[in-house]
């Protein structure tokens, strides 16, 4: 650990972000250019960490951001950060088994020379140098494997391939080949991005792959964890054909981010079904909410839309904040109805005392025009949504979801190894229908997260109905 600062400009948001942590509480570690710095798994830090000067492999705990100035930022098995992950002067390289409970952050273009002058260390800016023509190859997540999965209808599912880019340009090709042992066959993807101008950016997409609209309940890595241990599929799924294309654009402001975003997609779509024996899993076998659940079937068939998305970051005051609208207007659709639908979520954390925040997220769909095809048609219930109202028994084309916590670290029972554990009461309040949102319920309870597992104990004040779930919570 030594002490740091800037010498001269700090351009650019990455700038900004490297300034203000310098100014608040913060541990810093040397690194070594070209070197690479390791934070091991059994260390812990109650404020930001900065790592200048070199590349880093992240494994440890931290009450704050974790930002790498001079390299990349690579989290390890067991990583856990209480903040955002920040790269400058490289990319922040995810793993399925690291929790960063914001957004991350890469800006490969700008970098620190960590210099000493006058006995000072000191971090000079310097852009990127360009080099052109070379293609370099690399392998994403662990060693290539970018998901593994397990769920009711396909059984055992990975994703594995790597990604190709053009050094100094924004150019990146992803290559994934995906395979689900109850399907056979593999799933090709093939996603291409590119700049186009000075701001704007091109990304094209075509794959095959098992669609679900209930990823928001939980990752897929929660959820595969969930169904094979408990037997909650908290996920309903379709087969599909996808093409999309989009051009997008990021504005920056003083304290935020937005990014705007306007393109087409087309889908072949068809129906799936719950495997049958039913899929394993250690409990919850005979429950008829377990891997025995129907998965229900969609209006089978083509859907081409134009679709316009705008999402906004307010991520350099101590009270961030996201907000985000996408719209999707098909041109061509299954059934009769010309509905148009928007995704609107957002979410807002608010430090108080001490350790302690509190935190929302909200999320609708709204749907007009409709009724929407089965695979624009979204669930609610179950664990780690509306907890007393059983897995998924409210679907639609209009829904409401909304969750405030109000949390307590219990810091004086850090464990090095699995971080500290957090007690929250919850409010949630939420429905989903077609047509309508019908009758909203509300529920109140408490919530501890621990390690890998989480469980809520919620009371519905209406039905009277109070419900003890359990849930994996190793993913974002």
């Amino acid at each position: 650990m030594f002490d740091v600062r800037i010498a001269g400009a700090y351009p650019g948001v990455s700038g900004d972000f490297l300034h203000d942590a310098l100014k608040a509480p913060h541990v810093t570690w040397r690194g070594t250019p070209g070197g690479k710095v390791l934070v091991p798994r059994d260390t812990s830090f109650p404020v930001t960490l900065i790592v200048a000067g070199s590349t880093a492999r992240f494994q440890a705990q931290v009450k704050g951001d974790v930002i790498v100035a001079g390299g990349n930022l690579e989290l390890g098995p067991g990583a856990r950060i209480e903040g955002r992950a920040i790269a400058i002067g490289g990319v922040v390289m995810q793993s399925p088994w690291a929790y960063v409970r914001d957004s991350s952050y890469s800006y490969p273009r700008h970098n620190y020379d960590l210099v000493e002058r006058d006995g000072q260390a000191m971090l000079q800016y310097r852009r990127q140098q360009e080099l052109t023509g070379q293609l370099w190859f690399e392998l994403p997540g662990y060693y290539g494997w970018q998901e593994l999965s397990y769920d009711r209808v396909q059984s055992v599912g990975v994703q594995v391939g790597p990604e190709w880019t053009v050094s100094g340009t924004d150019i990146l090709i992803q290559t994934i080949v995906g395979w689900h042992a109850l399907l056979g066959g593999v799933d090709p993807a093939l996603h291409l991005r590119t700049p186009v101008g000075a701001a704007w950016r091109l990304d094209l997409d075509a794959r095959r792959e098992t669609r679900t609209n209930e990823a928001w309940i939980a990752s897929t890595l929660d959820n595969t964890a969930t169904t094979l241990v408990f037997g909650q599929d908290v996920r309903n799924y379709y087969r599909a054909w996808r093409a999309e294309g989009a051009i997008s654009r990021p504005i920056e402001f003083m304290h935020g981010l937005m990014s705007f975003s306007i393109g087409a997609t087309y889908e072949r779509a068809q129906s799936l079904k719950t495997a049958q024996p039913p899929l394993f899993s250690l409990i919850g076998q005979a429950l008829p909410f377990s891997n025995r659940r129907v998965n229900p079937a969609i209006n089978d068939g083509d859907i081409a839309s134009g679709v316009l998305d705008v999402q906004y970051r307010h991520q350099f005051t101590s009270t961030p904040w996201t907000l985000g609208v996408r719209t999707e207007m098909p041109w061509q659709t299954v059934g009769a109805a010309r509905w148009v639908q928007s995704i609107v979520t957002g979410s807002l954390l608010v430090p108080t005392v001490g350790s302690q925040y509190w935190h929302t997220n909200v999320r609708a769909v709204v749907t007009m025009n409709g009724p929407a095809p089965g695979q624009r048609q979204y669930g609610l219930g179950g664990p780690s949504s509306m907890t007393t109202r059983d897995i998924l028994d409210r679907v639609g084309d209009q829904l409401l979801f909304a969750e405030q916590l109000y949390t307590f670290p219990i810091d004086r029972w850090e464990d090095p190894l699995w971080g500290t554990p957090k007690f929250s009461l919850r409010h949630v309040i939420g429905s989903a229908g077609v047509g309508s949102l019908g009758t909203l319920n509300n529920e109140v309870g408490v919530r501890l997260d621990f390690a890998v597992m989480r469980s809520d104990i919620m009371y519905d004040p209406k039905s009277t109905r109070v419900i003890i779930s359990f849930a994996a919570a190793i993913g974002p």
